[in-house]
């Protein structure tokens, strides 16, 4: 084993050595050598140097804005030595989104929040294996990527439109500088919007137009919005029918489901465009029926109701129909439950573990869910079966301080029989009680049975 005093002998000869090295200009100590003693700077010789890489070079950020938020895409160039990146992007100050990845790429999405001309600074720094290296930012300022947009309504005169300003706003671009230009339709192309709320155009013949206006702001983002459409000429309502189902629907459950099955304006309103208003005359307000949806109602009370429809073409034509009416149900009766008691060995516990029973609903909605608590006496003690943790606890000398603490099973229900399973069942008084409910919430009564069970 080597002694303190040869390893320090040792470090000064290694010290010594490097010193005639530097006199001789073979090689270089560090500036502190000079005041370093020899085995200090053998020490200092010995230590490895640790170099951090980096910065990245490249690095370059641009954003996009294809939906409510931006996205920012950052390049750099790879680094020789990384193995990662750790990489981040602030905005107003606050770090909205932090990685590490090994691409030299990567993509943020921004808050909702972030406007145009805020700031969004990046940071990347490279991760090598003896740790982090510099980082480097750059500064994006989010430019402005959203159009205008702008609402507008149609009033006619005979064969003159007129249409009226309604909104004109943008997230950058003040609403009296965005250009404004309106397409008729006719053919003509677009002419310039260029002052007022109102512009007008008289339509020389019958028939139906398809105007729109045409929104850039500053920054040359460009929305085209589609006008009510100008119909001249056309004085015949549009025609429909319709179906209702299910014909006795329940109150308070049933969907009722409204079916168009023609709708027509004589060539002159595509059937897409023809407005339906839907009245289902219980007192609830008319709601309008867009195209491609699905239309239905939930009754509240017994009763006879014909839904009315009130269907609108573009030149404001209307007619007014009724679908067939249905005829309203309420479901005042609960259910029916019951418990089984096994037929055979009825006394013994393994018999009970699953606990089954009947649960029908024929003359109503139907059964939606069947509970069942079980409590059981031991000598002189009344034990609490809580069914979603499977555990028995011990309730007080009463059933009725035992049934307080269970926490009930959700049966499972199959076509009029519902089972439930009991874990650690004991030998003692078992006593189980269902109750089930139906669709509108009518409850059974809670139906029990007991049993001393005397054999395992």
């Amino acid at each position: 084993m080597q002694t303190h005093t040869s390893v320090t002998k040792r470090l000064a000869a290694i010290a010594a050595t490097a010193a005639t090295c530097a006199a001789a200009g073979l090689i270089a100590l560090p500036a502190q050598a000079s005041a370093t003693q020899p085995g200090e700077l053998a020490v200092q010789l010995a230590r490895p140097t640790k170099t951090k890489i980096g910065p990245v070079t490249g690095l370059t950020a641009s954003a996009t804005k294809p939906g409510a938020a931006y996205n920012v895409s950052v390049d750099w160039d790879d680094l020789t030595g990384a193995e990662a990146y750790d990489v981040s992007a602030s905005y107003a100050g606050v770090v909205v989104a932090k990685d590490r990845v090994t691409d030299s790429k990567w993509i943020a999405t921004m808050p909702t929040t972030a406007q145009a001309t805020g700031i969004v600074t990046i940071r990347v720094t490279p991760v090598a294996a003896t740790g982090r290296g510099v980082f480097k930012t750059t500064q994006l300022v989010l430019p402005d990527l959203t159009a205008p947009t702008g609402s507008y309504t149609l009033a006619m005169d005979g064969a003159t439109a007129t249409y009226t300003q309604n909104t004109l706003t943008d997230d950058v671009t003040p609403s009296e500088q965005i250009v404004r230009s309106i397409d008729w339709g006719m053919g003509k192309g677009w002419e310039a919007w260029s002052s007022g709320e109102s512009v007008s155009s008289t339509y020389s013949d019958m028939g139906r137009w398809e105007p729109q206006v045409r929104l850039v702001d500053q920054a040359g983002n460009t929305r085209v919005v589609p006008l009510h459409a100008v119909v001249t000429g056309d004085n015949t309502a549009p025609t429909g029918s319709f179906t209702t189902t299910p014909q006795q629907p329940w109150a308070n459950y049933t969907r009722v489901v409204l079916t168009q099955t023609a709708l027509d304006d004589h060539g002159v309103t595509p059937a897409d465009k023809i407005e339906r208003w839907v009245d289902w005359k219980d007192g609830s307000a008319p709601v309008q029926w867009t195209v491609g949806t699905a239309l239905t109602h939930v009754y509240a009370a017994a009763g006879s109701y014909a839904p009315s429809l009130r269907l609108v073409d573009e030149a404001g034509n209307e007619t007014l129909l009724d679908a067939p009416a249905v005829t309203v149900k309420v479901d005042a009766t609960p259910p029916k439950v019951t418990v089984r008691v096994p037929k055979r060995k009825a006394a013994h516990v393994s018999s009970w573990k699953t606990l089954r029973g009947t649960a029908r609903d024929p003359l109503g909605t139907g059964v939606r869910q069947v509970t069942v608590q079980v409590v059981q006496k031991r000598g002189t003690s009344w034990y609490a079966y809580r069914a979603p943790s499977k555990r028995w606890v011990r309730a007080g000398s009463t059933k009725a301080s035992a049934m307080r603490r269970t926490r009930a099973a959700v049966a499972v229900w199959n076509q009029g029989r519902w089972s439930t399973s009991v874990a650690r069942l004991r030998k003692g008084t078992i006593v189980v009680s269902a109750k089930a409910t139906d669709r509108v919430g009518n409850a059974s009564k809670q139906v029990s049975v007991r049993k001393v069970l005397t054999r395992w």
